[in-house]
């Protein structure tokens, strides 16, 4: 199987002159050997998703970049607690 996959690829070389991996030819299917990617991945911004509601039962995914992600769970982080029964309760909800 694996003869039959080499004997179809054709270009084995990366983009910088470098021989791919094999592992990262036929079981990762990369066209980049482990340097490059290593090298790219730096400069390339990691997709994030998040989810909108904008109807009561139907939410749609967001694809976002990682400072749009960090802007994002800045601007709609819950400080505090879940309930804010400890809030309005008296001696802030703790036992006497």
């Amino acid at each position: 199987m694996k003869l039959e996959m080499k004997n179809n690829m054709k270009n084995t070389k990366c983009q910088c002159g470098n021989e791919i991996e094999e592992y990262r030819l036929y079981e990762l299917g990369s066209n980049r050997c482990s340097a490059c990617a290593k090298r790219l991945s730096a400069f390339e911004s990691k997709k994030r998703g998040i989810m909108v509601w904008n109807h009561k039962t139907a939410p749609e995914l967001q694809i976002i970049d990682n400072l749009s992600y960090a802007q994002y769970k800045r601007d709609t982080y819950r400080r505090g607690n879940g309930s804010i029964l400890r809030n309005i309760s008296p001696n802030r909800g703790v036992l006497l």
